[in-house]
């Protein structure tokens, strides 16, 4: 699958398919984009949340289903966004949720709450959910337009976000 990588370098994106490799292969893209924007001190929690998003795209979609992965830098903000076709929306936790510990599912999206900035999900016109996260970047990250510095903002009809 080829890659699309904006001209200025600050977006990634790669279609992939619903498999047993599949949060794997996420995740080792994630590790490697971040390590070329010189972000390693992020590798650990962005694998984590986009792990989690791609477990959950996996446990609603066919084996070889199409879901997108796409990781988007500004100035400030790291976003990672999983994007596919499932009606399903997220559960995310209650702000004053705590973790159940015996509970049989439903821990990922309180990990993906704990390291996350800030977190949600919307649905496009064309019925593609976005699942997506911020992680805050730990210095100011060159001198990128204006446009990657709006993308990197929360969504106006976001369902949910902390």
């Amino acid at each position: 699958m080829v890659d699309q990588v904006r001209d200025d370098g600050a977006m990634f994106r790669r279609a992939l398919f619903v498999n047993a490799d599949a949060s794997d292969t996420a995740r080792l893209l994630t590790r490697q984009v971040l390590d070329k924007w010189g972000l390693a001190e992020l590798q650990d929690d962005a694998e984590t949340i986009v792990g989690e998003f791609v477990a959950n795209v996996a446990a609603v979609q066919a084996q070889g289903t199409l879901f997108g992965l796409r990781l988007i830098l500004d100035r400030t903000w790291v976003v990672i966004e999983v994007h596919d076709h499932s009606a399903d929306e997220p559960r995310w936790p209650a702000p004053a949720q705590e973790l159940d510990l015996l509970a049989e599912s439903g821990r990922g999206l309180f990990m993906v709450r704990a390291l996350a900035n800030q977190y949600g999900h919307r649905f496009t016109s064309g019925r593609i959910k976005i699942v997506w996260a911020t992680l805050s970047v730990p210095f100011a990250y060159g001198n990128g337009p204006e446009s990657v510095t709006e993308a990197g903002r929360a969504p106006s009809s976001v369902s949910e976000c902390r």
